[in-house]
């Protein structure tokens, strides 16, 4: 439905999914090669809240979820075919806490995590209350950034987050996060601050990618 194609995920029905940049969400079929659309209609609640989308994640029930770029969170039913929107309400402490997503990822709890450009959100998938949370500069143990943009969840089950201000990884049991940063005078360090993507690999090592210098090997141990 359009030309820019960003985020791509195969299903657990082994159906191809693509975001695309004003186009919604398109589902490619490999065996009969057709595709279904999925896009924001005006005055219909029951459409994408936005055709930019940034992110596609399917959870352990099947439900899929949709990052957009202005209009916050999607959940999509296929089976029902139904469309829950979640936004930023300005009066409301418990909804998302902005309206652009870059990122989700969902724990071992089956709560989802969302990277957003107002912090980290953690929708508790029993009451549909988002927690949040933010860069506090009087908190040295609060998140390095507001502004998230990669969430990665490794093979212990830790969650390690990508900010535009360092790497952080979330410590379950403070409830609390562990920064990693770049650090000038330490060539052990980040490269970068800015990170926009992290993966694991079969060692154990966590691959970091930075916007401006590179690719960091991060020995977790």
């Amino acid at each position: 439905s359009n030309n820019d194609a960003g985020c791509l995920l195969v299903d657990k029905d082994h159906y191809i999914w693509i975001a695309t940049w004003g186009g919604g969400v398109n589902r490619f079929d490999p065996r009969t090669e057709e595709f279904f659309y999925l896009k924001h209609q005006p005055n219909d609640s029951n459409t994408l809240s936005d055709n930019r989308v940034q992110h596609i994640y399917q959870d352990r029930k099947g439900i899929f979820w949709f990052g957009t770029y202005s209009g916050g969170l999607n959940r999509y039913d296929a089976q029902t075919g139904t469309i829950t929107r979640y936004s930023h309400q300005k009066d409301n402490p418990n909804s998302l806490s902005h309206n652009r997503v870059w990122c989700i990822t969902e724990d071992a709890s089956g709560d989802l995590w969302i990277a957003t450009d107002g912090g980290l959100d953690r929708l508790d998938a029993e009451r549909k209350t988002f927690r949040h949370y933010r860069y506090d500069s009087s908190d040295p143990n609060s998140i390095s950034d507001s502004q998230i943009q990669w969430l990665y969840l490794d093979r212990e089950g830790y969650l390690w987050i990508g900010t535009k201000k360092g790497l952080n990884r979330y410590l379950p049991s403070s409830d609390s996060f562990r920064r990693y940063l770049h650090n000038p005078s330490d060539t052990q360090s980040l490269s970068s601050n800015l990170i926009y993507s992290i993966l694991e690999d079969h060692y154990g090592f966590l691959w970091v990618g930075t916007n401006d210098a590179g690719l960091n090997r991060m020995d977790k141990k």
